[in-house]
């Protein structure tokens, strides 16, 4: 059964299933759990709060100088949580069918990223935004997002932004 079915006019209008399937889409658009992601600058400890909250699975490697908790989302998001030995999170990336809610993100970096991105310039499908204190990098076509936030200063003594994917 289609979302859409014909009318007796012949037009095409919307089955109940489809309407519902509408309206279940737009509350979980809306009510979803968003801010469940670790923040820039403070402490590794909420990583598995993260994890129960987004019901993910976490995976958890050790990099050289820093360590990564990695946790997978139940629609396939990965987000990566790049922890330095004094347990600060220094960096954060993502890749999946949607973008992470970046407020959430970024935590107190969020105001100077806002305020930055809303100069451009403008991408189709990237952007890379460098503060004083952070850098932003997005990209990707719908349904194949990417993205990773750094915090310059943060980052561990012999480790490069490059190690950040």
């Amino acid at each position: 059964m289609g979302i859409l079915s014909p009318a007796k006019s012949g037009k095409p209008t919307r089955s109940p299933l489809g309407k519902l399937s509408l309206i279940a889409a737009l509350a979980f658009m809306l009510c979803g759990n968003h801010s469940a992601w670790g923040k820039l600058g403070e402490s590794a400890a909420s990583i598995e709060t993260d994890r129960q909250q987004l019901s993910g699975q976490i995976q958890t490697y050790a990099g050289t100088g820093f360590n990564v908790s990695e946790i997978t989302t139940p629609d396939g998001m990965k987000v990566r949580e790049y922890v330095a030995p004094d347990g600060t999170v220094f960096a954060v990336a993502w890749r999946g069918p949607r973008a992470p809610n970046l407020p959430s993100l970024l935590g107190n970096y969020y105001a100077e990223y806002r305020d930055a991105a809303s100069n451009g310039p403008f991408f189709l499908h990237r952007s890379n935004v460098k503060t004083a204190h952070i850098v932003v990098e997005t990209g990707g076509p719908m349904r194949a997002l990417w993205g990773r936030a750094i915090v310059p200063s943060l980052i561990p003594a012999g480790v490069s932004e490059d190690a950040i994917k």
